[in-house]
């Protein structure tokens, strides 16, 4: 156990590369009051990500329901035009 708390990196460098640091050396309430904000940024951020997705979504649907039909027409005339 001595060796792996030895091979990891210095804090400082672990927090510098770090997303996201919940500092523990203060009260239980004060980390408790960073994960919680911690969390509702996180849900505010899936919410954004699962809206940008539908939106994704339904964009590739209208255009494979407009695009279909005016590709089977296109192709249609062309066939007849080159008869």
């Amino acid at each position: 156990a001595k060796q792996r708390i030895a091979a990891q990196l210095p804090l400082d460098s672990k927090v510098t590369k770090a997303t996201v640091v919940i500092d523990n050396q203060h009260s239980e309430a004060h980390s408790r009051d960073q994960a919680v904000r911690l969390y509702k940024r996180l849900l505010a951020s899936r919410a954004q990500w699962i809206s940008r997705s539908l939106f994704t979504a339904g964009v590739a649907v209208l255009a494979a329901v407009v695009g279909l039909p005016f590709y089977l027409w296109s192709a249609r005339l062309s066939r007849s035009a080159a008869l």
